[in-house]
């Protein structure tokens, strides 16, 4: 290669930021014609090779000539070849690092662009975040995706995690501007979705610092959040206050209308508020008798000081003491219930637990249950007998139950 053709390769490189390699590619099809090397490096079109009797010193390669990408056979035959343009990633890394093959449907979204706009509505992304890749760069951050956690972290903070190679129509759709120009190499863009709508918020062309840029990402996604955030609050205070304006002009409403029912039975809120009172006094009435039932049972077995037997010894544990009672294993567990309400230290209205494991006794007869259900205490359906004995309630030689006040 002579000086001028040397030449030729360094302008070209130091205009397009191109390899030797891809250089001496383009020049070579155009008997090194920087200027028409340059114009389809950048429109990203292949210049047929001249042969070798078109080639001379002042000869060059008519705009008009383009070829489709070199077949498989050619490329292997020629001795210096330029990338075809993938028009997935995917198949960009089977061809050119086939040893991410396993790994890459962890990194990238798997479709193209259009799936992936077809897939917003039922999705919860809220970021894209695309990496552009020049297949004539550096392939340093690409390396760096399959090592890191970059494409985890995205999701993470709930963005998708896209990839393209540049050339391609994917490409050319999230960077339509003009600054692939002699800018031409691989960048991170961010854009924020909103419906199927894409908005850029930040371009990242320097991946010389993989680290870097992955902080600058998680840094710029973290401040997108709290904007999101942002917006949500004020969204919702304007709601907030919307509801409250709603909800003052209901109640105003409500309350105009109780007045006026109020107005309309003056009359009849007498007799209601008699048949009210005798109802209370009934209730009354009724829970006097309940609890002079409760009483009577007590005292009767109070009466009764007729000491428990048994072959085991159970310990009672009362709000305000404690009380040790024999039984045998095949006694009722209501037993339990008539030696507890036996003592003195026995609230009128109770039922009973054990603490290892802790569940209820189920001591409490029906009478009595029902009593504490019209007393509206709320027993526990765990607690009514189930006419079972001692042994197969698990209680056995050394049990303790405690007495919970209702």
């Amino acid at each position: 290669m002579d000086e001028t053709q040397q030449a030729a390769v360094a302008q070209m490189k130091e205009i397009t930021n191109c390899n030797e390699d891809t250089a001496m590619d383009y020049l070579f099809r155009t008997n090194f014609d920087v200027e028409i090397a340059v114009r389809h490096f950048f429109e990203g079109t292949i210049p047929a090779t001249m042969r070798d009797d078109q080639r001379s010193p002042t000869a060059s390669t008519p705009s008009s000539s383009v070829t489709a990408l070199p077949s498989p056979t050619e490329e292997r035959r020629s001795s210096t070849t330029s990338r075809p343009v993938y028009t997935h990633i995917f198949d960009y890394l089977s061809k050119e690092f086939p040893q991410y093959d396993a790994n890459k449907k962890s990194v990238f979204y798997k479709h193209q662009l259009q799936s992936l706009r077809n897939d917003l509505p039922t999705k919860n992304w809220k970021w894209l975040v695309a990496y552009i890749h020049d297949p004539n760069g550096s392939p340093d951050f690409l390396h760096s995706l399959f090592v890191s956690n970059f494409a985890e972290q995205v999701r993470t903070r709930g963005g998708v995690f896209f990839g393209c190679v540049m050339g391609s129509p994917d490409a050319a759709k999230l960077r339509p501007d003009s600054v692939f120009g002699r800018k031409r190499r691989s960048c991170v863009i961010v854009f924020v979705i909103k419906a199927t709508s894409l908005t850029r918020k930040l371009m990242i062309e320097d991946l010389s610092n993989p680290q870097a840029v992955a902080t600058n990402i998680d840094l710029a996604l973290i401040d997108l959040i709290t904007d999101e955030a942002d917006r949500i609050l004020r969204n919702r205070e304007q709601n907030e206050a919307r509801r409250l304006m709603e909800e003052q002009n209901r109640e105003y409403q409500e309350s105009l209308q109780r007045d006026l029912e109020r107005i309309a039975k003056s009359k009849s809120e007498e007799e209601a508020a008699k048949r009210a009172q005798e109802e209370e006094e009934r209730k009354q009435k009724e829970t006097e008798n309940r609890v002079e039932k409760v009483e009577k049972y007590k005292k009767s077995l109070l009466e009764d000081d007729t000491p428990s037997t048994g072959a085991h010894d159970l310990l009672i544990r009362f709000p305000t003491g404690k009380k040790v009672i024999k039984f045998n294993g095949d006694d009722s567990i209501e037993k339990i219930f008539q030696e507890a309400l036996k003592s003195e230290m026995c609230p009128l209205f109770f039922q009973m637990h054990q603490s290892f494991p802790k569940k209820a006794v189920p001591c409490l007869p029906q009478w009595y249950f029902e009593i504490l259900t019209l007393e509206e205490l709320e027993p526990k359906e765990e607690c009514l007998s189930n006419q079972s004995t001692f042994e197969q309630s698990g209680i056995t030689h050394g049990s303790m139950v405690y007495v919970d006040n209702l």
